[in-house]
């Protein structure tokens, strides 16, 4: 009993320390990425002339000094966090959703016509029934390139920006149309009904539900994709797409599943920002929140918990940008080259670190390492 007991407690050991070092593996790499990133960045404050410590103090100030800086730093890395989740779902399926900008904007669009025009509802209700109308209109912009990437096998990256530039118009003709509060200098929507307002949990933090479905989401779509049945086809697919076919998923279906999944977070982010801090929307709504996800995916290796890091971490660098410029007369576009210079970091340290085939390597240890869950059949066919 002993002998077994012994060799229970050496496996468990061994086990933690083999995901320990695959941990550090995978979180090397973005680390000293971002340390490289920061210091090419100060030599470039430098030689515009400004003192790059006084600049980075400025950017701690403005994200994390004070419980207002910290409030504000939280609600712009919610639709990061949700908005990367939604890029890295749909990546482990072998698609590159660049759409998530024009998915959050239609997001925000449908959850302002239902968080406006429905009335006499309780907030018990109306609340999730907005949210559902905002995830309803990230699937469904979502839809289209989907369709064409599974069915037709057109490329998604065309399809998605494309659609990025119509959903922004989109949102242009809204509010100053359909949406728009007269008797404004500005174009803009009314404000939501308080009954779809999230309520305010920790005033000096400005602290809202929001910041709970996000790490929900985090957790469950890490559960979902090495857990669930679902999850292991997309990632297989995302691995070897002839092998899953060859196994009896139906790779078309997930493909398609795992975009509309994709969308449906997108525009999930978008009706959770408008219902927990905007309660509007302006023609600027979340510009560039869509394009800072992708970044926040790739940071955050693709990972759901890598995608909680680095989603803090960017929208740390959005709340710190003003700072930056209202103290030391920095421009806020600093903060995009130094999302530049991160994101180019972490791609050279992986090829240099893993090879050219580093990617597919990555996939395929991890088809490996996280099997098939218990199930009654293997694939979409036989599920």
């Amino acid at each position: 009993m002993t002998t077994i007991n012994s060799s229970f407690g050496q496996n468990i050991k061994t086990t933690i320390l083999q995901n320990v070092r695959r941990a550090g593996k995978k979180l090397l790499p973005p680390l000293i990425a971002v340390v490289f990133a920061l210091l090419v960045c100060g030599v470039l404050i430098f030689i515009l002339g400004y003192n790059p410590i006084n600049t980075y103090l400025a950017l701690f100030d403005g994200a994390l000094a004070t419980p207002s800086a910290i409030g504000t730093t939280i609600i712009k890395s919610l639709p990061l966090l949700i908005g990367g989740l939604a890029v890295t779902i749909a990546y482990r399926a072998q698609i590159f959703n660049i759409g998530v900008e024009g998915q959050i904007l239609m997001g925000g669009v449908f959850a302002t016509l239902v968080g406006t025009s429905v009335v006499g509802l309780p907030a018990i209700v109306h609340i999730p029934l907005t949210l559902l109308a905002g995830m309803f209109g990230g699937m469904l912009w979502s839809f289209i390139p989907g369709w064409l990437k599974a069915m037709r096998g057109i490329n998604e990256v065309i399809i998605t920006l494309l659609m990025n530039y119509i959903a922004v118009l989109l949102l242009s003709w809204a509010v100053r149309g359909p949406l728009r509060l007269q008797g404004q200098e500005y174009a803009k929507t009314a404000n939501i009904l308080s009954s779809a307002e999230l309520p305010i949990l920790i005033p000096q933090l400005r602290l809202h539900p929001g910041i709970f479905i996000a790490l929900i989401l985090l957790v469950a779509g890490y559960w979902f994709l090495w857990h669930t049945v679902t999850g292991f086809n997309i990632r297989f697919v995302g691995a070897n797409p002839r092998a899953a076919e060859a196994s009896g998923i139906n790779v078309k279906r997930t493909m398609l599943t795992a975009m509309l999944i994709s969308g449906s977070l997108a525009g999930l982010a978008g009706a959770i920002h408008l219902l927990g801090s905007e309660h509007r929307m302006l023609e600027s709504y979340l510009t560039g929140y869509g394009y800072d996800s992708i970044a926040t995916a790739l940071v955050g290796q693709l990972h759901p918990f890598g995608v909680l890091v680095a989603g803090f971490f960017f929208g740390g660098l959005r709340a710190g940008s003003n700072s930056m410029q209202v103290l030391e007369g920095i421009p806020v576009t600093l903060i995009y080259i130094i999302q530049a210079l991160i994101i180019l970091f972490i791609l050279s340290s992986n090829f240099i670190r893993f090879g050219k085939h580093w990617v597919k390597q990555e996939r395929e240890q991890d088809i490996e390492q996280h099997p098939l869950p218990p199930s009654n059949g293997v694939g979409d066919n036989h599920a």
